[in-house]
């Protein structure tokens, strides 16, 4: 009696499991991927919350020692105070934040040294202050630097924002990849093990039929 052969049922099982893996690995890429663009989002949302959270404290610090100074009234510090209590939490989350950007850590070390000096003229003119203190041409000077901090604080949360938008739009376009590539991936997965297991039942009806013919003889 002749030997009929099998049906090949390695390639039914092992080829779909193989393709199947590889669908899971290049989902497993993509989902990371999205994951990683996401936290960026939110790294940038945070770093325009506390950008945005340092210009209104140096607004608090210019308003209150102009106030003070107007005055002479205690009541004028508290904003002064309350800000000046908060500036450090801000600029060190900050400088987590923007720890992988080189130009940016830059420009905030120029930033925080400025506040600084800032700070420590603000101090010495509330214990001691100096006929100079009233005059315009040193008021003006003193809008002019916080004006200039505003600004470059202004500048940095811009950067910011464009960072975030731009992280968005590439984690917009990498959701629709993965959507469309995962669609048209299975469609083509169903197809193939449509085909295999069309295939597969042909084979073994053929062995069936010649079996059951030889049989028969």
């Amino acid at each position: 009696m002749r030997r009929l052969p099998l049906p090949n049922f390695k390639r039914l099982t092992i080829l779909p499991l193989a393709v199947l893996g590889l669908l899971c690995l290049v989902l497993s890429y993509g989902l990371r991927s999205v994951e990683q663009r996401s936290l960026a989002v939110d790294d940038a949302d945070l770093v325009i919350a506390h950008s945005n959270n340092l210009i209104k404290l140096m607004v608090d610090e210019e308003t209150g020692l102009r106030g003070y100074l107007l005055t002479k009234d205690p009541v004028f510090l508290e904003p002064f105070q309350v800000a000046e209590k908060q500036m450090d939490s801000e600029f060190s989350e900050l400088f987590r934040l923007v720890a992988k950007f080189p130009a940016q850590t830059r420009q905030l070390v120029a930033l925080e040294a400025a506040h600084r000096d800032w700070k420590l003229e603000a101090n010495r003119e509330i214990s001691a202050p100096s006929a100079d203190v009233m005059g315009n041409a040193f008021l003006l000077s003193r809008k002019q630097r916080m004006d200039s901090m505003r600004g470059e604080m202004d500048r940095f949360a811009s950067w910011a924002e464009t960072e975030r938008s731009q992280t968005l739009a590439h984690t917009l376009r990498a959701n629709r990849m993965i959507l469309f590539g995962t669609v048209d991936f299975a469609i083509l997965l169903a197809a193939f093990l449509l085909w295999q297991t069309q295939r597969g039942i042909r084979e073994i009806i053929q062995t069936h039929v010649e079996l059951q013919s030889q049989l028969n003889k």
